[in-house]
């Protein structure tokens, strides 16, 4: 850390060399930029603006990269190999090379600090306190060389080592005795490399000494060395090994400079040299022809050559500059030791301010400037000045005596050719100089009281225009030629323009007229745009009217047609004060600086404008002159001179895409390419910026977004969200427009595609439809089969019930039926009888109504099973006890039960159980409702049977008889019908007595 302490300690008394001179920064619009603002110390060393328009500041706590907004700093812990950063620099991929104190090299590619594989090498090959302060890069081919005296340079190749090239030999063939000379190398694509060469040396308190007898002369030779043309420079005997080398775009134009000496070398190779009070520090050409040196004393701002005669202004005097950039708008950034960061809008401008000789009269507008002689009227006198650089020295003042006795009004008056004065309807001769009394020459006898808004000289010679409160009129030297007052038209009127003798152009303050003097016709625009008061209105050689209505912007009347140009279009605002027509250039003073309409006779060709920023006095321009070569923008008594006003900007901005939101994920630039959208990513936000360091209130950015719209969002916004997109292609669009007023070239294009979900693909729709007419059609077969399963088991339910019909109507059935009533008849129990057969032919008519259902009601089935019950009493003489009980609240006409299904049940239990005992049988037939579930009980006291004999249980498993059998099945062909349990339980007790049945009927 001793040779960095020594190289702080040296930058430390230069710095202090100039602490007793005093600073002329008042003149200038300056921004400085301290540790308070973001910058990690206030001593920096270097900057630079990159290809993508960020400003990079090297200090001593790392490296600053800055885009106008924010201050982002950058050390060891984000890739840097040192803290303390000397030097920046660009090569020809935009790859940016950060030269560090005691770390070697890094470069930033893609946003990530890269340490090259022959950094570690280098550091080792570089002597003690020495570190590498120059780098020129050339392909993959790295030159590099000390900041101090050496006799080699270094060259890697990246990806691979590097090599200690020693310029011994070179030295050798130069015969001289001068120990320390200066030496360049002009590389590939007009890349230098420089240094000091060094034959021998000591070290004795920081100063190198060489032999007395040196060659003290000034002279350059050229070598070739490795195949390398080498120009050495002997500047004399110099005790000090600090130097700059510092090449120009010009063949052969260098200027190096080495302790207080400057040697500069045009491209005849002739040498000129220079000496100054300070040592050098840096030496920098901005611009097409000037100069800037930097010292420990400030900036020395030359024109065309580097000696004092030249020297336009010496600036920060008490502050020890390290280096100074113009970025792409053209604005000067000067890094210092001590001090941090200052931005300067322009080191060359000419403002003026006009003295105000009485705070109770009003100077007169316009202003007489021309061939650096100012003239201006307040109250009844004549001032006079010179303007020399950005002073106005007095040269006289006259006092204005009026023939006509008029109390003076600063707004009647108009400056006429030679320098004669109009005033208050009268002429005044001006003399070259000095003071006095001026009388003047009466134009009229009578004069308009009216309040005057502007008086125009017009094109034929001693012709008078005046726009008045109250219409307007034309005046020469013998009075009135037309007014309008008289005349009835009284409209105030603020500017006007005369298109031929008789036809006139008014802007009033209710928009554009059109009047004719001949005819006293008026015509007025319809347009929305010329229905608002009209600031000011020119004429141009082609016939064009250009009007300025207040807040519109410009509006242009060729013929038929109107042109509107609006902040959208290229102005720097809508708000427009003033117009000054210079063959095809057109001047416009606005609200937020001056701007500069080129045009032909077909149109506009191109617009860009400049504010205070860029020199003038003030970004509000209200009146505008020429005088010669120059404009003269005045804002109130403040006013600049522009004698080369709006030259080309450095470069055409282009936009810069910096970060994409997709959803709450964020990518940056490296990471564009690998952005996938997937369904659902709907929201997008995209941050841009132009590639200037910003002035928001001058940067104009436009972007769409094709497949959602097709105009475009102009706005000094940086971001452009949408939101609730549709899947589809969508493509963004950008476009910036610098604080010049020059739009970017080109179109920045990001196209990119969000998906839909699967589900609203049209292979899954095709899928899905095919999926659908598979089902339908399965559905239809599985409907189809289902219904003819159902006409099936139909069919089988009524061939059931025909098989319980007839087995109810079996032969024996009828025979023992028939029996009982003949056995009634010959008992003579008639009645009996009668009854007997009344019920078994309400059996026999159920029976038969019941065949044509699949299932009756409740209700006639109980009825017809007390019917049947009935009968069996009366043919087994009344041996048989039955009953039939239903649950209270049971509606029976609404349930429902398959017929005949009970009755064989009933017989079964007659016939087997009970018809064989020695005692009365009990049958009782029971019915409830449990959860939608029929139940039908059925218990008997007959014999049973016992589960334990095979026999008998074989006998029911099997179905227990033709009529049993038959209620199985039925039930089960109800099942598959309705897709509902129908069930069948029949138990016995173990006793072998009695015999229970549960049916469990659906509903």
């Amino acid at each position: 850390m001793k040779a960095y302490r020594y190289v702080l300690c040296i930058y430390t008394l230069l710095h202090f060399q100039g602490l007793c001179a005093q600073n002329d920064l008042s003149r200038f619009n300056v921004t400085h930029y301290t540790v308070e603002d973001g910058l990690p110390s206030n001593q920096l060393y270097y900057t630079h603006q990159d290809s993508l328009g960020n400003l990079w500041i090297a200090s001593d706590h790392g490296v600053v990269k800055f885009d106008g907004q924010e201050m982002y700093t950058y050390g060891v812990e984000d890739g840097l190999p040192d803290e303390v950063v000397f030097k920046i620099y660009e090569d020809h991929k935009h790859r940016l090379w950060f030269l560090t104190y005691k770390g070697g090299i890094c470069y930033l590619e893609k946003d990530k600090f890269i340490v090259p594989s022959f950094n570690a090498r280098l550091v080792d090959l570089l002597p003690s306190k020495l570190f590498v302060n120059r780098i020129a890069v050339v392909g993959d081919e790295v030159y590099m060389a000390c900041d101090k005296s050496a006799d080699f340079y270094f060259k890697a190749i990246l990806g691979a080592g590097v090599e200690k090239v020693d310029l011994s030999d070179a030295y050798k063939t130069l015969k001289t005795n001068n120990p320390s000379l200066v030496w360049s190398m002009p590389l590939v694509g007009g890349e230098y490399l420089g240094g000091i060469y060094s034959h021998y040396w000591h070290l004795r308190k920081n100063q190198f000494y060489a032999p007395t007898d040196v060659d003290t002369s000034l002279w350059q030779k050229k070598v070739f060395h490795k195949n390398k043309e080498i120009t050495f420079y002997n500047l004399g005997r110099i005790t000090n090994n600090r130097h700059v080398v510092k090449v120009f775009g010009d063949v052969g134009n260098k200027l190096i400079a080495r302790q207080n000496k400057v040697l500069l070398s045009d491209a005849s190779d002739s040498l000129y040299r220079y000496n100054f009070n300070a040592n050098v520090l840096a030496v920098e050409k901005i611009q097409a022809d000037y100069f800037f040196v930097l010292a420990g004393n400030g900036i020395m701002h030359f024109k065309d050559k580097v000696n004092e005669a030249h020297l336009e202004g010496h600036y920060f005097k008490s502050h020890a500059v390290s280096s100074v950039k113009m970025d792409k708008q053209g604005r000067f950034w000067v890094t210092t030791l001590h001090n941090g960061l200052f931005k300067v809008s322009q080191f060359h401008r000419s403002t003026f301010q006009i003295p105000n000789q009485s705070m109770n009269a009003a100077i007169a507008r316009p202003v007489y400037f021309q061939k650096d002689t100012l003239r201006y009227v307040q109250g009844d006198t004549l001032y006079t000045y010179r303007a020399d650089k950005e002073k106005l020295l007095p040269l006289g003042r006259h006092f204005l005596k009026k023939t006509l006795g008029l109390r003076f009004k600063p707004d009647r008056l108009v400056w006429l050719p030679s320098g004669k004065l109009f005033c208050d309807f009268q002429e005044f001769v001006l003399p070259p100089g000095g003071s006095g009394t001026l009388e003047s020459t009466q134009w009229v006898s009578h004069y308009r009281n009216s309040y005057m808004h502007k008086l125009y000289l017009s094109a034929k010679n001693w012709e008078i225009l005046g726009a008045t409160k109250r219409g307007f009129f034309v005046l020469d030297t013998t009075g009135f030629q037309y007014d309008s007052e008289p005349l009835g038209f009284e409209e105030d009127v603020y500017c006007l323009v005369r298109k031929n003798e008789h036809e006139f152009f008014l802007g009033t303050h209710t928009g554009l007229v059109h009047f004719n003097t001949a005819t006293h016709s008026i015509q007025r625009y319809g347009v929305e745009e010329l229905s608002y008061p009209v600031r000011d209105m020119a004429r141009d050689q082609y016939g064009r009217i250009w009007v300025l209505p207040k807040g519109k912007g410009v509006v242009i009347l060729d013929g038929d047609s109107i042109i509107t140009l609006n902040k959208a279009s290229g102005l720097s605002s809508n708000v427009c004060e003033a117009i000054l027509l210079d063959n095809n250039r057109a001047w416009v003073g606005t609200n937020q600086g001056l701007n500069l309409l080129d045009f032909d006779e077909r149109g506009i060709t191109r617009t860009r404008f400049m504010g205070e920023e860029d020199g003038l006095v003030s970004d509000y321009i209200d009146y505008i002159s020429r005088d010669a070569g120059s404009i003269i923008a005045f804002s109130g008594r403040k006013f600049s001179r522009l004698t080369q006003p709006l030259g080309e900007p450095p470069s055409p901005p282009f936009s810069l895409l910096e970060k994409i939101e997709v959803g709450d994920t964020s990518y940056s630039i490296p990471q564009f390419r690998d952005i996938e959208v997937k369904a659902g990513d709907n929201d997008l936000t995209f941050h841009y910026r132009v590639n200037t360091l910003l002035d928001n209130r001058r940067i104009w950015y436009k972007h769409r977004l094709l497949g959602k719209e097709e105009d475009w969002t102009y706005t000094h916004g940086r971001e452009a969200r949408y939101l609730d997109l549709d899947p589809g292609n969508y493509t963004f669009q950008l476009m910036s427009r610098d604080a010049h007023g020059t739009w970017s070239k080109s179109v920045l294009e990001y196209p990119f595609f969000i998906p839909k979900y699967f589900y609203e693909t049209w292979w899954f729709r095709i899928a899905v439809a095919l999926f659908l007419v598979a089902f339908l059609f399965g559905l239809a077969e599985v409907y189809k089969k289902r219904q003819q399963k159902k006409m099936y088991v139909k069919h089988q339910l009524l061939r059931a019930g025909m098989r319980a019909l007839k087995a109810q109507m079996n032969p024996h059935f009828m025979f023992n039926a028939l029996n009982s009533v003949r056995h009634l008849l010959l008992s003579s129990k008639n009645e009996e009888a009668d009854t007997y057969l009344t019920r078994f032919s309400t059996m026999l008519r159920g029976l038969l109504n019941d065949m044509e259902q699949t299932k009756t009601s409740l209700a006639l089935e109980v009825r017809m099973l007390r019917n049947y019950l009935t009968l069996e009493k009366i043919r087994l003489s009344k041996t048989l006890d039955w009953a039939i009980k239903v649950e209270d609240g049971l509606e029976l006409d609404k349930l429902l039960i398959p017929p005949m299904l009970i009755q064989p049940l009933l017989e079964n239990a007659i016939w087997h159980g009970l018809q064989p005992l020695d005692k009365t049988g009990e049958i009782l037939v029971r019915f409830q409702l449990e959860k939608a579930i029929l139940q039908c009980i059925i218990t008997d006291n007959g014999k049973g049977f016992d589960p334990s004999e095979k026999k008998t249980t074989g006998h029911l498993e099997k179905g227990g008889g033709m009529g049993l059998k038959n209620v199985k099945e039925r039930l089960r062909l109800f099942s598959e019908f309705d897709r509902k349990p129908y069930t069948i339980k029949i138990e016995s007790n173990t006793e072998g007595a009695g015999t229970k049945i549960t049916i469990r009927i659906p509903q």
